[in-house]
């Protein structure tokens, strides 16, 4: 009976990891594209939906708290299920297999990528702490002028390809200042909305996929950047004025 509990719980898990990891890169490489697939129609659809947090996207960041807790809560399963492995009924340890092998390929990930995320964070803190941003917004102000974006959202410009949290703390500061309603304040939602933090969602999916060589990504993500900043400018100056 044990031999069977231990034997039945390591093809589970295998089974469950496989089926995992199948059905993530079916999701990242069709339905990413193709937006969203009918099982139901009307009823229930499959969408491609990123949640970067906990259940219903509590949490959003909380990735270090998710590790520890996720390594607690798999060396508690692991102990009860080898000390109690020979009284542990069927499906008690059919329910542990499934558990484990999802809470296995979270820390898998998360190992992966983590490197180059404390890298990308800690020269992000230590370039807003140095001034180094509003140095180069007030430097780069003639330039934002001559492309007809206003100088002052230099700082959100530069910001928003680095870091999404440093964005929104931008973006709040100049709907603060010059108001919600003001050109200044709808251009900069407008951007927050239209953008994507380059350098962190490069990190983060090159680094999980193992990628090193990341050929013509950044230029091509920051090109794309630029254009959706020089958009919403155009936008929000002749639509929401």
């Amino acid at each position: 009976m044990e031999k069977r509990n231990v034997t039945v719980s390591a093809i589970v898990a295998a089974i469950v990891l496989i089926g995992d990891q199948l059905s993530k890169h079916w999701a990242e490489t069709w339905l990413r594209t193709n937006g969203e697939y009918k099982i139901w129609d009307g009823v229930l659809h499959l969408r491609y939906v990123e949640n970067r947090g906990a259940a219903f996207g509590m949490m959003q960041g909380g990735k270090w708290f998710f590790l520890a807790i996720t390594g607690i809560a798999c060396a508690a399963m692991l102990y009860f299920l080898i000390k109690e492995r020979k009284r542990l009924h069927f499906m008690m340890t059919f329910s542990l297999a499934l558990l484990l092998s999802g809470a296995r390929e979270g820390l898998s990930t998360l190992l992966s990528i983590a490197p180059s995320l404390i890298v990308l964070l800690t020269g992000i803190s230590m370039l807003r702490s140095s001034g180094f941003f509003a140095w180069m917004a007030q430097a780069l102000a003639p330039v934002f002028r001559f492309f007809g974006m206003p100088p002052e959202l230099a700082p959100l410009i530069l910001v928003r390809p680095v870091s999404g949290s440093a964005a929104l703390a931008v973006g709040a500061e100049l709907m603060k200042t010059y108001g919600v309603d003001s050109l200044i304040g709808k251009t900069a939602a407008v951007m927050l909305g239209s953008t994507e933090t380059t350098f962190y969602t490069i990190s983060v999916y090159f680094g999980s996929a193992g990628i090193r060589d990341t050929r013509h990504t950044v230029f091509a993500a920051l090109l794309a950047d630029f254009t959706g900043f020089f958009m919403a400018c155009l936008t929000t100056r002749f639509f929401l004025t």
